[in-house]
């Protein structure tokens, strides 16, 4: 018989099954959606800024010009101009970080050195894997001599998308039908947040645009944020008086990971397929909301007992391209 518990499905019977339940209720209670019972001792990434003050807490976000620090008093944009060094909790992240700021520097030698020395400590850890295969690609792009002004039109011939900068973000404002974005799922109105696993969030369109070119036929990873709209169908008078016992599960199940609240499976013939949602996509919004701090309890609420509300969900995922 399958219990359903939080916003998991558990197999079990008997006593051992309720209690199991039980147990898994209350962590997804109280614990928010980024944190684990084995979450390390929190606070542990060190910011030395130029002024000799030393910030402490959890770098959750990194992008060109700045980082977004988790603190106990909320989070803090912190300008990398104003950075001189960061440490980090883990010795992998320690050397990727150089690594990627002797690349954004220019040193390629350097930043190979550093990646190759951080999956060395880790050969599982994707960050370092990701920035070499940026770095490879950034060699490669160098050998073909674009000139800066060629890169949006390059962009368009190789991908077929034409994008432009909105609240700081990269928006696709145009898909060529049957281009290399299309048959990648990228729609008009997505956002490219990434390249290869590095924010491209803040970057003026021209330098967003030059990662995400190369040479003919070779591979690019962009990671994107669309929103899912699930639809929730009209309940007759008699039903809505019984609406706070009613369950919908839309047709995919979530699970907790420590990169965050990730869509474990989704039923090939349920409403959240038809709405396009799509397993291994990561939640980051329920209805303009994030979901970074949100506890699990309420994640479920917002999302599977929605009230006759349309839920929203912004979401995450990596399209691996090809370009032409």
């Amino acid at each position: 018989m399958i219990k359903q518990c939080s916003v998991f499905s558990v197999q079990g019977t008997g006593g051992r099954g309720r209690k199991f339940c039980l147990i898994l209720f209350l962590f997804c209670t109280l614990y928010p959606v980024h944190c684990t019972l084995l979450t390390p001792p929190a606070f542990a990434d060190a910011v030395y800024l130029n002024t000799g003050e030393i910030l402490k807490g959890v770098v959750v976000e990194e992008h060109c010009d700045r980082i977004v620090l988790s603190t106990y008093r909320g989070e803090i944009d912190v300008s990398k101009a104003s950075i001189d060094q960061i440490f980090f909790d883990n010795e992998e992240q320690n050397y990727t970080y150089l690594g990627d700021k002797a690349f954004s520097e220019g040193d390629f030698n350097l930043a190979f050195g550093f990646y190759q020395r951080a999956l060395q400590i880790n050969p599982d850890y994707q960050a370092a894997k990701n920035s070499l295969l940026r770095l490879n690609d950034a060699l490669a792009r160098e050998k073909l001599g674009i000139a800066n002004s060629e890169f949006l039109k390059l962009l368009k011939k190789q991908l077929g998308i034409f994008i432009a900068r909105r609240n700081d973000k990269i928006e696709v404002i145009s898909v060529d039908n049957d281009s290399v974005a299309s048959k990648s799922g990228i729609n008009k109105g997505d956002y490219i947040n990434s390249v290869w696993g590095s924010s491209v969030l803040y970057m003026d369109i021209e330098s967003a645009a030059r990662v995400m070119v190369g040479a003919d036929s070779t591979p690019v990873i962009l990671g994107i944020e669309k929103s899912i709209i699930l639809p929730v169908n009209p309940l007759p008078w008699y039903k809505r008086i019984f609406l706070f016992l009613m369950f919908n599960d839309f047709g995919f199940r979530l699970a907790l990971k420590p990169s965050g609240l990730i869509v474990s499976y989704v039923d090939t013939h349920g409403m959240a397929k038809q709405a396009g949602l799509e397993a291994k996509d990561e939640i980051i919004c329920i209805n303009s909301e994030s979901v970074r701090y949100m506890p699990v309890s309420m994640v479920r609420r917002n999302i599977f007992q929605s009230r006759l509300r349309h839920v929203v969900l912004t979401v995450k995922r990596n399209v691996i391209a090809i370009r032409k």
